[in-house]
């Protein structure tokens, strides 16, 4: 049995560790989407890893094209690629640019892999990202976010370094711009949350004479208000229909256009963080909050997974917002 033993020891030390370099296709779409799918293909990465890990060791290696790519394409990915080194991920989620190619040597993927090579590189289908990826994330997203906080934590987006940069206190991004509760595709329609849903929010959640700050786009469906020192209000109806303007006892500041870098940055220093629905662009940041005891208000969606430490909206409270 002792010698039995010693072969198969022998045998295993015999037998080639493939090192896996897994890419996928870069997606040509706004920044929050595209890191989204990449961290969802680095988590995927890391489930096969410990799938093969006697004898594969999987890599994921990054986001690639195809061919090289124009506007609007190109901003997209310029866009996402500032954000990955913004946020202190650009060397576990690599990406090289939109006039960078995939390596020549990458094979498709189609079903196992059987290569005897020391190292192969895969390329990952659109539809196998969408199939395989969300169901490997939604499992492994908290885990990740573990493996990560290091590099979030030394991030340029965990450590501001002129006292202009917003952190702390409680954020709102509300979706705007491209979504309309009057779209007859639900999937537009579906994503727009009514102001008075923030506002109920706001009441619930943000403890008293903390600061808020709302970041959103200034085409918007329901009209944005500010009166002269900047304190943010929402013009709308209550539970009457009578028009109103609403304050709070605390600073609420609404911020519009803002540079993407910044509405990260304050996201992921928030105390209190209060998503969109359906947003990648909302949703990416919620997930590399640095602050361990934050507080993080998730809308049920459509596309999306909280994670176990995070506030589920009830579904009464959404269709009060309605």
């Amino acid at each position: 049995q002792q010698q039995q033993q010693q072969q198969q020891q022998q045998t295993t030390k015999n037998k080639t560790t493939t090192i896996i370099k897994m890419y996928t296709i870069a997606r040509k779409d706004r920044a929050g989407a595209f890191i989204k799918d990449m961290i969802c293909a680095h988590v995927y990465a890391s489930s096969q890893q410990h799938q093969h890990q006697q004898h594969q060791h999987w890599v994921y290696a990054g986001a690639c094209n195809i061919k090289p790519q124009r506007r609007p394409v190109r901003l997209y990915q310029l866009s996402a690629l500032k954000l990955l080194t913004f946020i202190g991920l650009e060397h576990e989620l690599p990406f090289y640019g939109p006039s960078v190619v995939c390596p020549p040597d990458v094979v498709l993927l189609n079903g196992t892999i059987t290569s005897s090579n020391t190292t192969t590189s895969i390329l990952v289908s659109h539809q196998e990202t969408y199939d395989g990826f969300d169901h490997a994330c939604s499992r492994g997203l908290e885990q990740w976010r573990h493996q990560m906080a290091p590099a979030l934590a030394l991030s340029p987006a965990a450590q501001p370094t002129n006292r202009q940069q917003q952190t702390g206190g409680a954020v709102l991004h509300i979706r705007r711009g491209d979504v309309t509760p009057c779209s007859s595709m639900p999937w537009v329609s579906n994503r727009y949350l009514s102001n008075r849903y923030y506002q109920r929010l706001m009441k619930e959640y943000i403890p008293p004479n903390m600061p808020v700050t709302i970041y959103s786009e200034r085409s918007s469906f329901e009209p944005w208000g500010e009166n002269t020192n900047g304190t943010f209000f929402f013009d709308n109806d209550d539970d009457n229909g009578t028009s109103h303007r609403t304050t709070t006892s605390t600073t609420t500041t609404l911020r519009l256009d803002t540079p993407l870098h910044q509405v990260w940055q304050h996201i992921m220093t928030a105390d209190v963080y209060i998503l969109s629905r359906d947003s990648a662009f909302s949703y990416v940041p919620a997930l590399l909050n640095v602050k361990s005891n934050a507080t993080i208000l998730f809308t049920p969606s459509t596309y999306f997974q909280p994670l176990p430490t995070w506030t589920v909206v009830s579904n009464a409270t959404v269709e009060f917002a309605r």
